[in-house]
């Protein structure tokens, strides 16, 4: 497995650091307008309350923050640069995957045509066989192997099962495995490339960026319900003991609170929707991928693939005990 992936994320870049930044930011806003202002405010009215209110959610923030601490410096699985040296057909894999995109784009071009009215169906046929013959495909009709990948060209269920072979970095590909255009590499199990965290979300990362979802998610709605539940019924006394500044703080909490909190919450449970599925974000635009997904093996077996073996860890933090290679759909 340390000859097939590289764990390490990739060097950090401005356009990285930058929204990273960003979200800190914004973090540091929300928690000095809730924390500093709406709370200390809230404790000397109903110290009981207030100080249940200032541990409970330090504890939740620790835990959101060190998600994301894990999701921006972890590396979501590279495929290593000496993948294909743990394979012997290479040339193989690279001349099935040729053919395979061949296949496509004639079927692209084909279904073109038939979009053009003025395209008669005979015509249709004429050129389907005419693009067989530029590609040297004409001869090989009959051939089981070829047959095979003119089907798996037209089902894209059946590619996500498939070794194939990465042409923009030169490596073999695993199921599952797909190119980002951001990070010019192969991921595992790629889900997604995150502006927010400044990195690719795949196998090794997914975890904590689902953490990071749910526990933000979960500040957030908090934060705002408890500001419109304690401050909106007693906003007269809050102003009468506040400065206009500090009042404009908490309503500034209250927006920046409240739409995260739909954002989040959102995410969060589309991306709990899919681990339970064990489909990710590239895989849930396939047409039939929730009826038909063949790594779908139940719900507790979903979750393990991502959150880990080990049960007892899968709200916090630690790095996940994964399945072996085989059950992960690694390798044949």
């Amino acid at each position: 497995m340390d000859n097939l992936v590289d764990g390490k994320r990739l060097k950090w870049d401005f356009g990285s650091l930058s929204t990273v930044a960003i979200v800190l930011i914004l973090f540091s806003v929300e928690y000095y307008c809730f924390t500093v202002v709406f709370l200390s405010h809230l404790i000397k009215l109903l110290p009981s309350l207030g100080g249940f209110i200032f541990i409970e959610i330090h504890l939740l923030v620790v835990i959101m923050l060190w998600s994301y601490f894990k999701v921006i410096t972890n590396g979501p699985g590279y495929l290593s640069s000496r993948i294909n040296e743990g394979f012997s057909n290479v040339e193989e894999l690279r001349e099935k995957q040729r053919l395979l995109l061949k296949y496509k784009q004639n079927k692209k071009k084909d279904q073109n045509k038939e979009e053009d009215s003025d395209t008669h169906p005979n015509d249709i046929v004429q050129l389907s066989d005419e693009s067989n013959r530029k590609t040297g495909t004409e001869d090989l009709e009959s051939d089981p192997e070829h047959i095979r990948i003119r089907k798996i060209a037209t089902n894209p269920l059946l590619q996500l099962q498939e070794l194939g072979y990465c042409f923009k970095c030169n490596r073999v590909k695993i199921p599952r495995a797909h190119h980002c255009k951001n990070c010019k590499r192969c991921v595992i199990r790629m889900d997604h490339h995150c502006p927010w965290t400044g990195n690719c979300i795949g196998l090794y990362n997914h975890k904590f960026f689902i953490l990071f979802l749910l526990y933000g998610a979960i500040i957030c709605v908090q934060t705002f319900l408890w500001q419109a539940c304690i401050y909106l019924p007693n906003a007269y006394d809050y102003q009468q003991s506040l400065d206009s500044n500090e009042t404009l703080l908490i309503q500034v909490s209250m927006i920046i609170s409240g739409a995260l909190a739909i954002s989040l919450s959102f995410l969060a449970i589309f991306q709990v929707h899919i681990t339970l599925k064990n489909v990710t974000t590239v895989e849930h635009h396939i047409k039939g991928i929730f009826e038909k997904n063949p790594f779908d093996k139940g719900s507790s077996w979903n979750i393990e693939e991502v959150f880990g073996v080990n049960r007892s860890t899968w709200l916090l933090p630690l790095k996940p005990k994964l399945k072996s290679e085989e059950d992960l759909f690694l390798l044949y």
